[in-house]
């Protein structure tokens, strides 16, 4: 038997990390010729869902007065914007952070480790060093731990998050973890130039792959509900618009969905609040639920394991978001999805299945275009046979991970 283990954000609270977890063992179980066996590991070594506080990382750094020790980093410290102040303080946080649980996170890697024939890095969202989390030191260490056990690593399905820039010493870092000979596989669900920059190793194989997620009905075995009218509309906090200089601010966004919730009601159509489970986003959910005075928590939907995030979304007609793995479950329902873009992940998934003209950028958000849109969507659907031609993609390129693991 082989035995597998899955490293990723299993105990992320948005459900769209550990959706992956599940949607991969699917496919692996399903393409296998052989019996295995497959454990899940947080990235963080966390055994609970528990945020990563990144609030937590910037005091962490403010506590020892850093980088404000010396009188000539103060000065210049405070001569920068305030965005490149808290950049600075949240980055110095996060190395603390990592460097204080360094050991603890290396002796939980061997621990699980031990007898493992292949590791797979969930990838998601992680090759990024710019914006928010830098997880550089992770990869270093899982990437280390694998080499010294000799265990194969494959990273599956990652997104392109930061465009590479070899003056900055943390991209140098992930092309030097990916270009290491440990390394077998590396998959993106984005962009494959960006990606091949990072990787200087000839004998790593590289493939675009379709987000695995695309699988979340197959691996619930949950169909939509085709006789509701409902629109999901899933809320994201406005803080992701203005971190990703996406030039959306909180009043912007605000007045988008509330006016799109008058529309709704105005053709009598049904609609109810939902998100991918992070905690910041129900929190602005029912700050904008308070706002349209309607009151009843029952109104937004919460799910807190990644079935229930599919079961949610199953019990739409359509859906307007922002989270990604929204959309690509409402894909795999066949359930169609407007974005209101706050990550270029967004636009490269829409592009790849074919409907470009459904992420919404800041010229074009206002409520009046997201009804037009959704309403166009809806009586357009998707291109069914191409996304059985995905789902098909998933499994032979994935096939590919197991030729890595003996």
């Amino acid at each position: 038997m082989k035995k597998i283990v899955f490293i990723g954000e299993w105990y992320s609270n948005n459900m769209g990390e550990p959706l992956l977890f599940c949607c991969h063992e699917k496919i692996l179980q399903d393409i296998s010729t052989e019996s295995i066996s497959i454990k899940y590991l947080d990235f963080f070594g966390r055994k609970s869902r528990t945020i990563v506080d990144t609030n937590h990382l910037i005091n962490t750094a403010r506590e020892q007065n850093i980088p404000l020790k010396k009188k000539i980093l103060r000065k210049i410290y405070f001569s920068l914007p305030v965005k490149v102040q808290e950049r600075i303080i949240y980055s110095i946080g996060e190395k603390i952070h990592f460097y204080k649980r360094k050991t603890e996170l290396s002796k939980y890697l061997i621990e699980n480790l031990a007898d493992t024939n292949g590791v797979i890095i969930i990838g998601a969202g992680t090759l990024k060093y710019d914006v928010r989390l830098d997880f550089g030191p992770y990869y270093q260490l899982i990437t280390k731990t694998c080499k010294d056990l000799g265990i194969p690593c494959i990273v599956s399905a990652v997104g392109v998050e930061s465009f590479y820039e070899n003056k900055d010493y943390r991209c140098r870092r992930f092309s030097k973890v990916l270009s290491d000979d440990i390394i077998k596989c590396v998959t993106t669900r984005d962009n494959i130039k960006e990606l091949k920059l990072y990787i200087r190793n000839s004998k790593t194989e590289i493939y675009k792959i379709p987000d695995p997620g695309i699988w979340s009905s197959e691996c619930f075995a949950i169909k939509k509900n085709t006789e509701s009218s409902k629109i999901g509309i899933g809320i994201i906090n406005y803080k992701r618009f203005i971190e990703f200089n996406k030039g959306i601010t909180k009043d912007q966004y605000e007045k988008a969905i509330i006016d799109l919730i008058e529309v709704l009601e105005s053709k009598g159509i049904e609609w109810e609040f939902f998100n991918n489970g992070s905690g910041e986003d129900a929190r602005f959910a029912t700050y904008l639920l308070d706002k349209v005075k309607k009151g009843s928590k029952t109104m937004i939907k919460t799910p807190e394991s990644p079935e229930d995030l599919v079961k949610i979304i199953s019990g739409y007609k359509g859906i307007v978001t922002s989270r990604l793995h929204s959309c690509i479950v409402a894909y795999s329902l066949d359930i169609p999805y407007i974005a209101i873009c706050w990550n270029n992940k967004l636009k490269y998934f829409s592009q790849f299945i074919g409907v470009p003209e459904r992420v919404v950028e800041t010229d074009r958000l206002n409520s009046k275009f997201l009804e037009y849109s959704l309403k166009h969507a809806i009586e357009q659907g998707y291109d069914n046979e191409k996304r059985l031609l995905y789902l098909r993609d998933v499994q032979s390129i994935m096939k590919n991970y197991l030729k890595h693991i003996q």
